[in-house]
């Protein structure tokens, strides 16, 4: 395990945090509600470290040892890219990740509407920790830069192609998209 980790100090140190994080919550000198994220402490209390320290802890035992188990055996994205490359992509992914947890919660309170009442309330408080969000947005990136990607290993056949979608009004500017991360989705 540990020879696999040595050439990857970026995960090291994501994996590193993690645990220290989820000591600190899980031993009560930190509690989660400080560092998880939600539409209201990010948004309206304007605690933008959220955006960042949510990702970093986790909500028990299970939570971490499946993202860590994630990141160590998905390890492959960094010496793909070079730690410092990777870093700043990790960086900003982790960022990215915690905006739209609490941008996607604010927009289905708001779908709610008057009718949603105290259920869209909950919605603008509801937090989330983890970083799942992460390894999905790696997924997502290191598949759009693939000619397609075969996301069950049991079917190694079922393999899907990554389309460039054009973006409107941009002159030709084309998006690379493939649906494999969100076919895995059904068989995590």
């Amino acid at each position: 395990m540990l020879y696999n980790l040595l050439g990857r100090p970026v995960d090291v140190i994501v994996i590193i945090i993690c645990i220290w994080m989820f000591a600190r919550t899980a031993s009560g000198a930190v509690s989660l509600t400080a560092v998880q994220v939600s539409a209201e402490s990010a948004w309206y209390e304007r605690e933008y470290f959220r955006f960042f320290s949510s990702a970093f802890a986790h909500g028990g035992i299970m939570h971490i040892g499946f993202n860590m188990s994630t990141l160590y055996t998905v390890g492959q994205v960094e010496p793909g890219y070079g730690s410092v490359v990777y870093l700043t992509y990790t960086v900003a992914l982790v960022y990215l990740c915690g905006v739209f947890a609490s941008l996607i919660s604010i927009a289905m309170a708001r779908c709610g509407g008057e009718a949603g009442g105290a259920a869209s309330a909950q919605r603008v408080l509801q937090p989330a920790v983890g970083y799942s969000a992460v390894l999905f947005a790696w997924m997502v990136v290191s598949t759009a830069q693939r000619e397609s990607y075969c996301p069950v290993p049991m079917a190694p056949g079922l393999c899907l192609p990554t389309w460039r979608v054009p973006l409107p009004l941009t002159g030709g500017i084309t998006v690379p998209v493939n649906l494999a991360p969100f076919l895995s989705l059904a068989f995590i």
